[in-house]
């Protein structure tokens, strides 16, 4: 239902009774369900949270995909203006988002999964806020749903690298943004995914993710074969006995 109401870039301001109201304006569903819904979709990587000139909103992550407006009418700055600073996406399971003035988050104490006490977590961050293990929890999740490879071990090898590109400025926001574009959607003869090991590896692979580098998509299909063989004439032409024209 969130899609009906976004703008033709995909946005929606983050209100749930906003969206209860549009979507549900005669059912009896609490608020609380819409936004349980909801908290789904973000923690699924399909819509994040972001704010711009002081006001939170959605976006619908494979908008883009998705839709091909001709003549889009966007109403709302978009998470990645000047300005704007993403909130909370799919991989940020422990950071919060505000919704109608209220802040809550969903977050996950000793494996098991809050009792719906407010508890504020802290979010995923360039300056190191976020240990090593807790990144790679969130990614063995976050691969799980999306049915990629889920690493079982943090190696020293990888706690290594993960640290260093946690402490990179800047190399957060870009490993979001690609994330976005996983699971790739390939053809029959690149079948390739992204693991964590090549996520981590250097500060430019989620670059070459998030720009778009690796987003296949299937081949046209091949021109169909003709019957006959061709005839030359003596002006150089050449006609298929199997011509249309």
């Amino acid at each position: 239902g969130l899609w009906c109401f976004c703008d033709d870039a995909g946005r929606h301001p983050s209100s749930v009774r906003r969206l209860k109201m549009e979507v549900f304006p005669g059912d009896s569903f609490s608020v609380e369900q819409v936004e349980s819904w909801i908290d789904e979709l973000i923690d699924a990587g399909l819509v994040g949270v972001y704010e711009a000139q002081g006001v939170t909103y959605w976006w619908v992550t494979g908008w883009d995909k998705h839709q091909k407006i001709d003549r889009p009418t966007v109403k709302f700055p978009g998470p990645f203006d000047e300005g704007s600073r993403i909130v909370r996406r799919g991989f940020d399971e422990g950071s919060t988002s505000p919704r109608d003035g209220v802040e809550s988050s969903r977050v996950e104490s000793n494996g098991a999964e809050g009792s719906g006490d407010d508890v504020k977590a802290a979010p995923l961050s360039p300056g190191g806020d976020t240990t090593a293990n807790e990144f790679f929890e969130r990614w063995q999740k976050f691969a799980e749903a999306k049915q990629l490879s889920v690493p079982i071990s943090l190696t020293d090898d990888r706690r290594k690298k993960i640290n260093t590109r946690l402490k990179t400025e800047g190399w957060l926001d870009r490993f979001k943004a690609a994330i976005t574009h996983l699971p790739i959607h390939n053809d029959e003869k690149f079948t390739w995914q992204p693991g964590i090991d090549w996520l981590v590896a250097n500060d430019t692979n989620v670059n070459k993710l998030a720009e778009g580098e690796y987003d296949r998509r299937a081949p046209s299909p091949p021109p169909k074969p003709r019957r006959n063989p061709p005839t030359f004439h003596p002006d150089g032409s050449v006609t298929y006995d199997d011509d249309v024209s």
